[in-house]
């Protein structure tokens, strides 16, 4: 859309060759470099090990324009297409580098983590899987979702979250709103019915890593 838009890539080293590709998507107001200090840099160490190429894509205005009904974000006021600009971005570290196309997956969090979310929506064409962080599906959006084919889904999100409510509701951030929001449950269930999954398969308790955190994390598993 006539737009310059940038990313920044972290290319393995080893013997190049058509790679997966993982795009890891910042939050509202964040940035490449953010996202990259946010995870420690261990997304570059596990593309060492695991020889996939890392693209840490910029938000229009450090935003992304998801499914919500964010009037804040000058990406969602100007209806920028990331969806494109995504795909684009596909296009070209496939002719530079080389991508496995069989193999190419999105993650993000809070904002980065609903833009994901809008991805496995309309991009299921490209992209085997997404990992939402801190995110459900948008309040209006479950009609707007029609993937072409199942998506792989990975919700992880917080029962105390104060900022994006588990339980749905209103997004608030410094107490201004940013867009309503279907409950963790809700959102499973959609993904669960959209691939075709059984019912809960497995449930269980994770070992607790860090018990002065407060915090415990159950994994729920639908096949």
């Amino acid at each position: 859309d006539g737009l310059s838009r940038e990313a920044l890539l972290y290319i393995p080293s080893g013997n190049p060759g058509p790679r997966p590709l993982v795009i890891v998507l910042h939050g509202g107001s964040g940035s490449p470099a953010h996202m990259i200090k946010l995870t420690r840099g261990r997304w570059n160490v596990l593309a060492d090990t695991h020889q996939f190429l890392v693209a840490y894509p910029a938000g229009y205005g450090r935003f992304w324009n998801d499914h919500r009904n964010d009037g804040r974000s000058e990406a969602h006021r100007k209806n920028i297409d990331d969806v494109g600009f995504l795909r684009a971005l596909i296009t070209h570290l496939d002719q530079k580098h080389g991508v496995d196309r069989r193999r190419i997956f999105v993650t993000g969090i809070s904002n980065g983590g609903f833009m994901s979310l809008r991805v496995a929506c309309e991009m299921s064409d490209l992209v085997r899987a997404v990992a939402a962080v801190t995110a459900q599906m948008p309040a209006g959006s479950l009609e707007k979702c029609r993937p072409a084919r199942p998506v792989a889904v990975l919700f992880i999100n917080g029962t105390e979250d104060p900022l994006v409510p588990y339980e749905g509701g209103v997004v608030k951030v410094f107490g201004r709103e940013r867009g309503q929001i279907l409950s963790t449950e809700e959102s499973v269930e959609f993904w669960q019915q959209q691939n075709r999954c059984r019912s809960q398969t497995a449930s269980r308790a994770l070992p607790d890593a860090d018990p002065a955190d407060g915090s415990r994390v159950e994994e729920i598993d639908f096949d």
